[in-house]
């Protein structure tokens, strides 16, 4: 999904006189990342073990996604309703 995704916002954000540029970085960026995210399941795998790999890499996207789906619900609601759940304070009429 993020294969064309990425690239294309680099290509919307970047000046058209550093679009190089701007794919250059981003693609060590990307390289990078790739990098440490397969030393870092291979070590887990080595060192405690494969039942751990897979919870510990899964968990960041998930929690990424928790987190964006929360947001997105969060603002599609009403202003009132979401200032109520805000507040903290008994004497303002907010939960608490």
């Amino acid at each position: 999904m993020t294969e064309g995704l990425l690239p294309a916002l680099v290509a919307d954000v970047a000046p058209s006189n550093l679009h190089a540029t701007a794919f250059g970085v981003f693609d060590f960026a990307s390289g990078i990342a790739l990098l440490l995210a397969s030393l870092t399941a291979g070590f887990l795998w080595e060192v405690i073990g494969p039942a751990v790999t897979l919870p510990v890499t899964v968990a960041p996207p998930d929690f990424s996604l928790l987190c964006s789906v929360t947001r997105i619900s969060v603002q599609q609601w009403p202003s009132e309703k979401a200032n109520f759940l805000l507040k903290c304070d008994p004497a303002d009429g907010g939960p608490g």
